[in-house]
């Protein structure tokens, strides 16, 4: 039989406190006004808000699979019923504090849905971070397919689509 917390009282939270120490410590917080879950957080701003003062893993996932299949895997899914060329499929954001306090996101993964036609299905990935404040584009990575008007299936690697002031290196190791 399944077992069910429940919260009975309207927009009331349910909290997780442990014994850390002698310490009672709330460590997980379901909002009920919200339905947002935060770990560490105790005013979530995201479906899932998890908040830590340790460096290092904050999040681990695990696979123990012994056969040759990938795992863990994470997987972004946008779920449109409407999918369209060029709609954001999603981001991985790298945020900071500069040395005012200010929040910023200093650099991004971006992945684009290039062509949403069944069996010519495009793809983009681009880098993104700050230069002197501003937001740039240092990689882009682009699927062509039938539709676009270059010749059949082809790729491009775009560097310093922004024609910013950028050094590009290629290294070796000095072994031919």
């Amino acid at each position: 039989d399944d077992i069910t917390i429940k919260n009975t009282v309207s927009n009331k939270d349910i909290i997780f406190n442990v014994n850390d120490g002698g310490s009672d410590t709330e460590v997980m917080r379901i909002d009920g006004s919200e339905s947002r879950v935060g770990i560490g957080e105790t005013a979530p701003e995201a479906d899932l808000h998890v908040k830590s003062a340790n460096t290092g893993n904050i999040f681990v996932l695990e696979c123990t699979d012994s056969g040759t299949a990938s795992g863990p895997d994470i997987s972004l899914i946008r779920d449109s019923s409407s999918p369209a060329t060029d709609d954001f499929l999603g981001r991985i954001v790298f945020k900071g504090r500069d040395a005012g306090g200010n929040l910023h996101e200093y650099g991004n993964i971006k992945a684009q849905l290039g062509d949403p036609t069944g069996g010519a299905e495009d793809f983009n990935m681009f880098f993104q971070g700050l230069v002197g404040g501003a937001n740039y584009s240092f990689l882009g990575l682009r699927g062509y397919n039938g539709g676009n008007p270059r010749v059949g299936t082809q790729a491009e690697v775009c560097v310093n689509e922004n024609s910013i002031d950028m050094d590009f290196r290629v290294e070796g190791n000095g072994n031919d």
